[in-house]
């Protein structure tokens, strides 16, 4: 039995959609592109069978189509549907068709043609637009398709086509190599490799010395701040212009670039928070930007530690209704098999945020995760749980057994270990405060309390160092 799996054709359109399939075959049945019955029952029978294209037999396929010779009606097929994916790609790109336009008109020399699609490529509200990379160099194409046309004729009134051109390209390059830079510094910090940034330093001088350039090109400015965001060198005023630059242009970028840029924004937050600095809201806001904006479902899947982290800051800013709005529409892409226990899980946080402990509790009673990070971070969750409480005698239970579990574990790194152990000395630490508070005056609490803070703010190793700093401030 010989199937059609590993066929050109059938590799190309098991990467189709059904819509796409289905314009694929309108093409195929269009006499302006194929004249071959053969083609177009070939067609419309991969289209009928598209639940299973990777079933189907080479000799039934020619049988049922009456195809005399498949391997020559399939590389035609192939290469329709190649032309078919160039269109699609076209139609989703209207810069590059007008590029496209525009040099074939010069081509065949329809002046007047030529001269209003330029004029409609470069109108003043569309240039004043943050643009992109691939914007940026088309601009520079068309800026050559002016020069060539003035250069052939000198009564177009291109005269400062050459000019325009050398600009264009300097903004397109410039632009290519901070994108590239940016890139960089990722690279190097999330995969410890290391770089060359070539031209880096004569990029830098030129821009200061050619400051026309980031008035004419705000994209450029966007990307010099992204560079400063990532090597945290902008202060809070800066970020909030990068910040604002990016969301209200949202639709001058791919959706690629956005999300990029929106979780670059979201990691320099976390780091400011991590450093001491009040950036709690700024991370909200960026985070759910990014659920509103849909920039955080790729592939049709979201990382279950991206809704546990984005639940926790709504919580921190007090945003429960919206956590639980976001738990209930986001909870369907992840996609582990524990995928109920990490929604139990993430409503007993909401829960224990809206003062239903025992609700909490409830919804903790049959989640056991094999996840060690899972696991850890239920132990916390219970620990807060009983605090709120005000079960003492459990959660002296919970911390010895916390305890031991951390020093049977192998997965977690030494690093971890300590940040959990500091923890749950903090824990016992505030249970005694607690316990001797009867006893105390006001001042002498206050003082303890004050004593206590300090030590948790200056421990640089600790888990859940916001929780424990609000518990000790709120006795």
């Amino acid at each position: 039995m010989s199937l059609i799996t590993s066929t050109k054709l059938i590799q190309l359109l098991l990467t189709f959609s059904k819509k796409e399939l289905q314009g694929f075959v309108k093409v195929v049945e269009n006499p302006v592109y194929n004249k071959q019955p053969s083609l177009i029952r070939i067609a419309n029978y991969l289209q009928r069978n598209y639940s299973s294209l990777n079933e189907i037999e080479k000799s039934k396929l020619e049988k049922d189509c009456k195809a005399k010779n498949l391997n020559k009606d399939m590389s035609a097929l192939h290469k329709l549907a190649e032309e078919y994916i160039v269109k699609l790609a076209l139609d989703a790109n209207p810069l590059k068709k007008q590029e496209l336009k525009i040099i074939e008109l010069n081509k065949r020399g329809a002046k007047k043609a030529f001269q209003s699609a330029v004029k409609s490529f470069m109108d003043p509200a569309e240039s004043k637009k943050i643009k992109t990379n691939q914007h940026l160099l088309i601009d520079f194409l068309v800026e050559e398709e002016c020069d060539k046309a003035f250069d052939r004729d000198n009564q177009f009134p291109f005269e400062d086509s050459l000019a325009n051109k050398e600009r264009a390209i300097d903004a397109w390059y410039v632009h290519s190599k901070l994108k590239i830079y940016s890139e960089m510094i990722m690279r190097e910090r999330l995969k410890n490799q290391k770089f060359k940034k070539t031209f880096y330093v004569e990029v830098m001088t030129f821009l200061e010395k050619n400051p026309s350039l980031l008035e004419l090109y705000p994209s450029i400015q966007i990307y010099l701040k992204l560079i400063d965001l990532l090597n945290d060198d902008l202060n809070e005023m800066d970020y909030d212009l990068f910040y604002k630059s990016i969301t209200t242009n949202i639709d001058s970028f791919p959706k690629e670039e956005i999300a990029n840029f929106i979780q670059h924004s979201i990691n320099h937050c976390i780091r400011k928070i991590n450093s001491g600095n009040d950036y709690l809201e700024k991370l909200f806001m960026a985070m759910k930007f990014q659920v509103e904006q849909d920039l955080l479902v790729i592939d049709n899947q979201v990382h279950h530690r991206s809704c546990k982290n984005i639940i926790e800051v709504a919580i921190r800013v007090e945003e429960m209704d919206w956590a639980l709005e976001f738990l209930n529409s986001h909870i369907e892409f992840v996609v582990l098999e524990n995928k109920e226990m990490i929604y139990k899980y993430n409503l007993a946080s909401i829960c224990l945020a809206n003062g239903e402990e025992k609700k909490a509790l409830k919804e903790l009673t049959f989640v056991n995760f094999k996840d060690v990070y899972y696991q850890v971070s239920c132990k916390v969750l219970y620990i807060k749980i009983y605090y709120a409480l005000n079960d003492i005698l459990e959660i002296e239970s919970l911390v010895h057994n916390f305890k031991s579990y951390l020093t049977r574990d192998t997965f977690l790194s030494a690093i971890q270990k300590k940040m959990y152990f500091n923890f749950l000395a903090y824990v016992l630490k505030i249970l005694q405060l607690k316990n001797k508070q009867i006893n105390l005056s006001l001042d002498e609490l206050n003082l303890k309390k004050d004593a206590l803070l300090f030590e948790i703010n200056n421990e640089k190793e600790i888990a859940d160092k916001h929780w424990l700093t609000q518990t000790v401030r709120n006795f």
